[in-house]
Parts: C-alpha cells; structure tokens; sequence
C-alpha cells in the first residue's frame, strides 16, 4: 500500500509542477497523466562513470512531447536534466 500512495503522490507533484509552466495540463488526471503524457517514447542517456541521467530525447511524433518540453524547461530539473526533442 504505500508504494501505491507513493507513485500517486509523485504523479500528483509532476502535475503540479508541469501545470505551473503549461495550464492545460492541469486538468490532466492520473490516469491521462499515465497513459497519454508519461507513455512518450524516448531515450535516455547516462553518464559513463556515475550513471546517472545526462539527457532525455523525446519523440517529437509523440503528440504530447511537446507540451512535456514547454512544461519542463522551467523546472529546476532542467538544469540537470538536457530534454530533447528528436527522432526514435
């Protein structure tokens, strides 16, 4: 049970913290949040040594992706993070 509320508590914060940056997706729920937004096919690239993530490149045919850039270029993640939108 509490890795359930973990998981909807993580999803509840991404929503938040992606709306702030694109309203439209706060009327996303869990479940579209799940299916439509977080489904966006990628990769994701990690560093030799440490492993861990250096970038993540999007589909740009992926309907959403997008929108998943726009919101995630604000975050303070992005500093960490390089989103891309390419081709898979």
């Amino acid at each position: 049970m509490l890795l359930n509320a973990l998981a909807h508590n993580l999803l509840v914060w991404v929503r938040r913290k992606l709306s702030e940056k694109v309203p439209q997706l706060a009327r996303y729920g869990t479940l579209r949040m799940v299916r439509d937004l977080l489904h966006v096919s990628g990769i994701v690239e990690l560093h030799h040594k440490t492993s861990q993530i250096e970038s993540i490149t999007l589909n740009r045919a992926a309907p959403l992706a997008l929108l998943f850039i726009k919101a995630w270029c604000d975050t303070s993640l992005q500093r960490q993070v390089r989103l891309i939108l390419g081709e898979i």
